[in-house]
């Protein structure tokens, strides 16, 4: 399976990953997705404390440059 873009394209090359971060809410994967980070899987379990669900975000930057880093303060997700 390929990874998908912001837009839902396929065909990243693993290989030109550059960077890779873990993320746990939609709303901050959303930001990342924004700024043109790949997402790569998504991963859901209970934490082992409290039994509560999580849902896990991995993404990938994967462009020229810098990684460009969301800002929670100024990056609006919607």
């Amino acid at each position: 399976m390929m990874p998908l873009g912001k837009d839902g394209e396929a065909g990243m090359e693993l290989d030109t990953v550059r960077q890779i971060v873990e993320v746990n809410s939609a709303n901050e994967a959303d930001r990342y997705l924004k700024k043109g980070w790949v997402l790569l899987a998504t991963a859901s379990g209970h934490w082992a404390d409290s039994g509560e669900p999580y849902v896990k975000y991995a993404l990938a930057w994967a462009s020229a440059g810098e990684p460009e880093q969301p800002n929670p303060y100024y990056d609006k997700v919607g």
